[in-house]
Parts: C-alpha cells; structure tokens; sequence
C-alpha cells in the first residue's frame, strides 16, 4: 500500500513521466476537476453565508497553509505560543490531529501533537476534530487567554481574529494543481483570507521569494508578509535527551531517516551542518515506523561504517519506545531539533499579535 501511495505522489507531483504515468495523471486531473467545485462550493458558504461559524470566548489565533505538509506550520505554532507566553498570557493549542489511530498506543496523537506536547511543556494542546466544542468544554474547567487554532486555515467553522498563512519557499504552490493532482488544498485565490504571511525556508527557497510576494500582492494586497528560515539549534540523542552541538557533527558521515513532506530540506539543512550523507532513506509523511525498518536502517549505517543516524524532531516522537528494543551497538540515533527564525518583519507579526482584542 505504501509503495502504491509513493508512486501515486510522485505522478502527481511531476515526478513520474512515461505512459502509464500520463493516463494516471488525466484522471487525477479530473478528480481534482471535482475537487475544486467542492472547495469553491465549500468557501462560498463559509464566506457568504457565514454557515455554521462558531464564536468562542476567546480570542482565536489560526496558524495553516494552502498546501499540503511541509510548510512548518508546527514550528510555527510553537513561535507563536511563545511569544504569547512572554505576553504573560495563558495560549491553548488546539489541533485534529491528522493520522492518529487510537488503537495504537504509541499513536494516540498525531506526530505534530506529540511534537508540540514535547517542546512546549505546560501548554495544553488539545486533540481532535471538534475543535469548537472541544475548546468550550476545556473553558468551562480551565482557564485560557486565547487558543492557537493549529493547521485552522481550512477550518472555516471556527471564527478567529488572526489567520496566519505559511508559504514553503522551496516548493510554494507545487505544479499549481489541486488534490490530488497536485498539492494545493485550495486555489491559490484562496489566501485573500489570510491576514498575514510567513515565508518559511526563505533562504534555500531564495529563488521563489519574489515570486511568492508577487502572487501575494495580487491576491491580498492588504496582509503583511514576513521571511524566516528553519534553524538549527541543537542535536539530541535519542534515549539519553543528551544534547550535541551542531558543530561537532561537521565534515562526519551520517545516515538521515525520516517520514516528513519535505525530506529533501531536512537532507541539505544536514549539508549545510557540514554533514557528510552517507546513507538516507525516507519514508511517506506520518510514516508508523515498524521495528524491523529500523534495525534495517541500522544495519545499513553498520555496513557503510556510520555512527550517527540523523532524524527529525517530529519523527523522534515515534522512535523513543521503539529504540529502547533495539540494540543500537556502537550507533548513536539523534534528531535535530529546529525552530523557526524570523529574519525580516518580525514586527509586523508582534504587532498583528498585540493588536489582538483580549475578551
């Protein structure tokens, strides 16, 4: 099944050509045909007729993207809640929490929740898909300043005072196609909702920056926009929660795993670490890594003579009981922990932020 969904994405994504390829992708083109119709039919409802919005107590801040994985939208989150933290003011995530299965104990929240739950220790990060309901019935047993809505901008049910839009700069609107022939959630039209921007990857995404800001400008002239990398801060290494600087992996040979959207931009944030890719393998986002994958892993950074395996942050949430079952010999297992770092108009989002009416 898997390797069916990697061949479907890569059709769909242009990475695929030949025969075979050119009739899946006419009929991906007519399903993303229907798919349009129902997000057009689904935004005009939402935005003329104002169906179903549902107002909470308090305020909402939306943090999303128009595309599918990949963005940063989870580092982001962790930015905002902090700078609401430093505001003295009490932030509640509240996040659906895509591709959690409740059978399994190590799934019961999603990748992105358990990475939140981790990094920003004391937040509430609330999961499911009733995000309104489940926000009231936290408010009428706990206190909250305001809630951070995460992966909310297709999420018109629930009304917000600020709908912050994350762009990839490396691979902002894909081949310009909708699902599921191509990676947009919705038209690119669509982002005159968003009240302000953040390009992310703006530096190894430098080439599409203009570009971005041009599409911006015609579509929501009026939001703000703001540059900002993915920065490295630190390796850990798995199990032991021991932290290694950056530097000390330079000029070494790693093995890189992981199961992310973007897998080709962790692999170069590693290069320009000064690692040396020895082996990499990636695995479809949300990858639920069985332990007999890993051990494969292993044994191959054993036969290539690497001793570090590098992954990333998001999958490390996955790995922890896992890696406790494997003898890893003479390897280290470490993921890189990266936060969001703006680097121009960091203003514009405090002041869009400070500019939000308390209640």
């Amino acid at each position: 099944m898997e390797i069916i969904k990697q061949f479907i994405y890569e059709v769909a994504t242009d990475k695929r050509n030949g025969p075979l390829s050119l009739i899946l992708k006419a009929i991906l083109l007519v399903l993303s045909g229907f798919y349009y119709l129902v997000a057009k039919i689904r935004i005009a409802i939402y935005e003329k007729f104002y169906v179903d919005k549902k107002f909470l107590a308090k305020p909402v801040i939306s943090i999303g993207n128009i595309t599918v994985g990949g963005s940063g939208k989870t580092p982001i989150v962790e930015l905002v809640v902090r700078i609401l933290q430093e505001k003295k003011l009490k932030p509640v995530i509240l996040t659906r929490g895509y591709m959690a299965n409740k059978k399994l104990t190590l799934r019961k929240y999603s990748d992105e929740a358990n990475m939140l739950r981790n990094s920003l220790s004391g937040v509430e990060v609330i999961v499911g898909a009733a995000r309104f309901l489940n926000a009231q019935k936290y408010l009428r047993h706990y206190a909250a300043d305001i809630f951070v809505l995460d992966d909310g901008f297709q999420h018109f049910q629930l009304a917000r005072e600020l709908d912050i839009v994350a762009i990839d700069c490396t691979n902002p609107f894909g081949n310009g196609f909708l699902l599921p022939r191509g990676i947009l959630r919705e038209p690119v039209e669509s982002l005159r909702r968003a009240h302000l921007f953040i390009l992310t990857k703006s530096d190894i995404g430098r080439v599409n920056v203009g570009r971005i800001k041009e599409t911006i400008a015609r579509v929501n002239p009026k939001a703000d926009i703001v540059e900002a990398i993915h920065s490295p801060v630190e390796f850990i290494e798995l199990g032991a929660n021991k932290s290694i600087e950056l530097d000390s992996l330079k000029g070494k040979k790693v093995g890189v795993f992981c199961s992310i959207a973007d897998p080709s931009s962790f692999e170069k944030t590693l290069i320009n670490q000064g690692c040396l890719i020895g082996f990499k393998k990636f695995f479809l986002d949300h990858h639920f890594y069985q332990k007999s994958e890993i051990e494969n892993v292993i044994n191959s950074c054993e036969k290539n003579k690497i001793k570090y395996l590098i992954t990333t942050e998001k999958d490390a949430t996955k790995l922890t009981d896992l890696a406790k079952n494997i003898a890893l010999r003479d390897l280290k297992i470490l993921y890189l922990r990266i936060t969001i770092k703006i680097i121009e108009g960091e203003g514009k989002l405090i002041d869009r932020i400070n500019n939000i009416p308390l209640r």
